[in-house]
């Protein structure tokens, strides 16, 4: 019901509708014929960033990605690139643009380079291929050739500028690690001093891997003194053995032989002999025996005396140990610090960025701007638009009976019929007829009605005094 009556408005508004049409569609026509045209040309570069960083080999997350593409293209116009685009075009050279810039009537007081740049930052725009990871670099300017050369300049200034960024802070880190490198090499070499100055004190001397000499000396003696002794050399029981053997033939021999006969007297030799060897053997492993006896002694008196030694050094071999430990980890800080100068200082030489250039930048073949099918299209939607509200204003400030819900809403009774319209050229007639009579009678005051006329207008409908073509 409210479209309908709101159709019905701007239906029979239709004259104020076409008016802001027109009216919209004309200055849509002067600005598309007085402004100049604009040539868009365009450029490509492709952002790796699903690929590992080439020098770090990090690999960015989503999120990170878009805020990573947004600084990119904010990148892009900035007064890095801009200036460098100026550079490079040699405009500081030219002295036609000397003299504009020393005849510019903006009022500002920025250098010439800036100057010169803030046309390019101003028509230089950035955005991302759908469903890609090419970034699409665009330069808008009235001429073409300029528009072209323009935008390539600025997609390889804008890697240049990437490339010097990352040396610069690949170098300004390798410095700041140098430093530290420094500092750390210092501190190391007072942590060395420390510790020559205990062991020249104490006597402690800390080996690698934190383990000094003293109780390795220990562990050494603990080692010997803990091994078993050596039995002694079982020769000397054999030749016991034998005499005892030797003992007992002699004494069958005494029975049967007599004192002068040659084989007893050649087993009395032979236990002679036998007898002094088994005696030579003897005395030599009792003197081994007691030999080893003498060096058990001594390792056990070592062992001891090693202990106590190392006991009453306890002390100074912590804090000689918790030192030790400083100085490594001081040292592997150190490793640490100066390797990652190093691969730095490499890093810096390298000239990647994430950034390749994608085919060439073409010349523009039609202007960007105007668009005669998007400005007219737009003047109609945006003239209809304003006056169909001018239309439904116009009608709120002076309303009028339209229909059969119009007329009960406002006389609060029923409407019992509704009359059609006469043909236009009766009402056309009657019309003329009213015209001329009221030519022919002139009232003598003109008088305000008290009442609006379309109230009264109303009661006569409401009284069944309806004239033709009005509801009743």
């Amino acid at each position: 019901m409210f479209l309908t009556k709101v159709l019905q408005t701007v239906w029979a508004r239709r004259a104020i509708v076409l008016v802001a049409m027109l009216s919209t569609l004309a200055g849509g026509v002067v600005v598309w014929k007085t402004l100049p045209p604009r040539y868009a040309a365009k450029s490509r570069v492709m952002l790796e960033v699903v690929k590992p960083d080439p020098l770090t080999g990090q690999v960015l997350t989503s999120d990170t990605a878009a805020a990573y593409v947004r600084t990119q293209i904010e990148l892009i116009r900035d007064y890095e690139v801009a200036g460098r685009v100026v550079d490079e075009l040699g405009w500081l050279e030219n002295p036609e643009f000397q003299a504009a810039y020393d005849t510019r009537t903006d009022g500002t007081d920025m250098d010439i380079r800036r100057w010169a740049a803030q046309p390019i930052m101003s028509g230089t725009y950035a955005t991302m291929v759908p469903d890609s990871n090419m970034l699409e670099i665009s330069f808008r300017s009235t001429v073409p050739q300029n528009a072209r050369v323009v935008a390539d300049a600025v997609r390889r200034a804008y890697i240049e500028a990437t490339i010097a960024r990352r040396q610069a802070g690949n170098i300004a880190t390798s410095q700041w690690y140098a430093q530290q490198a420094e500092k750390t090499k210092a501190a190391l070499a007072k942590l060395e001093d420390t510790k020559t100055e205990l062991q020249r004190r104490t006597g402690v001397v800390i080996q690698a891997r934190g383990r000094d000499m003293e109780s390795d000396i220990l562990r050494s003696v603990a080692s010997v003194t803990s091994r078993p002794v050596a039995a002694a050399d079982p020769v000397p029981l054999r030749a016991n053995q034998q005499l005892a053997e030797l003992d007992s033939q002699i004494s069958q021999l005494s029975r049967t032989l007599g004192p002068n006969n040659p084989t007893f007297q050649e087993a009395q030799r032979r236990r002679a002999a036998l007898a002094a060897t088994a005696a030579a053997e003897s005395e030599d492993a009792r003197a081994s025996a007691g030999r080893v006896d003498i060096q058990a002694r001594a390792y056990i008196n070592q062992l001891g005396a090693q202990t106590a030694k190392v006991v009453s050094q306890r002390d100074a071999l912590a804090q000689a140990q918790a030192l030790q430990d400083e100085i490594d980890l001081m040292r592997a800080q150190y490793e640490s610090e100066t390797a990652r100068s190093a691969k730095l200082r490499g890093d810096a030489e390298i000239a990647a960025t994430g950034i390749t250039p994608v085919g060439e930048t073409s010349l523009p073949g039609a202007p960007e701007f105007p668009n005669p099918p998007l400005i007219v299209g737009g003047c109609i939607v945006l003239g209809g638009g304003l006056g169909g509200l001018l239309a439904l204003l116009t009608e709120l400030l002076g309303r009028k009976v339209r229909s059969t819900d119009d007329l009960e809403g406002a006389t609060r009774a029923p409407v019992l019929a509704n009359l059609p319209a006469p043909p236009r050229q009766r009402r056309a007639k009657v019309a003329k007829e009213r015209r001329r009579q009221a030519r022919r009678v002139k009232p003598a005051k003109a008088t305000k009605p008290s009442k609006p006329a379309r109230p009264a207008k109303a009661a006569r409908v409401a009284a069944g005094e309806a004239q033709p073509g009005e509801a009743r």
